[in-house]
């Protein structure tokens, strides 16, 4: 179980990342959650967008690794 730092979402519109309001303590936590129906407007472009595994990012405390949702996204 690794300890997460930062939790981020893309917005679908323009790819850009920004922070979650939606935050886990550790990838534990991330990996068992069920996610649905959450949006949130993106603070570039005011799309909303989903909250979901898929977009979002973690970066771990240590700073060794992390997890993209969907890695096609770039």
């Amino acid at each position: 179980m690794a300890e997460l730092s930062t939790m981020q979402l893309q917005c679908l519109a323009c790819k850009k990342w920004f922070a979650s309001p939606i935050q886990f303590g550790d990838s534990e936590s991330f990996e068992s959650a069920g996610m649905w129906g959450n949006t949130f407007g993106c603070p570039s472009c005011r799309q909303m967008v989903p909250c979901n595994k898929e977009n979002m990012r973690w970066v771990r405390a240590d700073g060794k690794g992390g997890f993209v949702g969907n890695e096609t996204r770039g």
